[in-house]
């Protein structure tokens, strides 16, 4: 697959239900700013233990930090949607660490998208990084080594990036808010994505509800609360499209939302 991606960046267009008193609660809650702080101290601090910036954002790096298993959910997914596809978004990718464990679980049963990091910016990022090594010191001692190894490391990771852009079916360089796809999801994964570090998270929300299909699961940090008040079964737009989305109990929750999208009559019913 070819590094060159689309780089148009569209002006946010918000729709009518947009709502500035909703929007600056969610915007401002202590939950979204707790998530943000951590990531970024963690990223500063260049711990790649974390997967701050999706470096290590594997599948079982999120069950370490979340408790969150994307590849069993997934499973449930491919066995309830027999006879095609399932259709996976990963929102945010960064490095792409998810979506090799997905290939290697599933192969073609599932088709990823993601969303993520302009493959021009990282190759002149490459570019930089190559050029700064070669104007540091050599050598085996402590401090030199301590000079090199965070480029080395970040190097590391942006070959992996490289690397891992072969294992997605699509792969789209734009902001969430705008990303426009002729195609609806079984799951979408936003976690270090749009859900931590968008200043629209009304925006956010809608779409998850307009990409994603009946029977669709999203997993992302953005507060449940918000989702099920705004497309929960007593929503406004629940009654006008006739879906809504209804919390998803999965043990070992620990700190994200996950939500799937139901018809309005299911819901009601359950």
């Amino acid at each position: 697959m070819s590094l060159a991606a689309s780089t148009t960046r569209k002006a946010l267009r918000f729709s009518n239900r947009f709502d500035e008193k909703w929007f600056a609660d969610s915007n401002n809650s202590a939950r979204r700013k707790a998530f943000a702080a951590e990531v970024e101290s963690e990223r500063m601090a260049g711990d790649l233990s974390f997967f701050c910036m999706s470096r290590t954002r594997t599948n079982s790096r999120i069950k370490e930090k979340f408790g969150i298993d994307v590849i069993r959910i997934l499973r449930t997914l491919v066995r309830a949607n027999k006879g095609r596809k399932v259709e996976m978004l990963d929102i945010g990718t960064g490095y792409m660490f998810l979506p090799p464990d997905v290939k290697a679980s599933f192969g073609d049963k599932v088709a990823v998208t993601a969303i993520g990091l302009n493959p021009s910016d990282v190759s002149g990022k490459e570019s930089t990084l190559r050029a700064k090594l070669k104007k540091l010191p050599k050598g085996e001692s402590q401090e030199i080594q301590a000079q090199r190894r965070p480029v080395e490391r970040s190097l590391e990771v942006i070959a992996k990036f490289k690397e891992n852009l072969k294992s997605v079916d699509n792969y789209a360089f734009s902001l969430f808010e705008n990303f426009a796809p002729e195609k609806k999801y079984d799951l979408l994964v936003d976690i270090c994505g749009a859900s931590t570090y968008s200043q629209f998270p009304a925006r956010i929300e809608e779409q998850y509800f307009k990409l994603s299909r009946a029977g669709s699961v999203i997993i992302t940090v953005h507060p449940e609360k918000n989702l099920i008040e705004r497309f929960g079964p007593k929503s406004a737009i629940a009654k006008e499209t006739g879906f809504c989305f209804v919390p998803l109990r999965v043990k070992g929750l620990k700190g994200v939302s996950i939500v799937r999208k139901v018809a309005l009559n299911r819901a009601l019913i359950s």
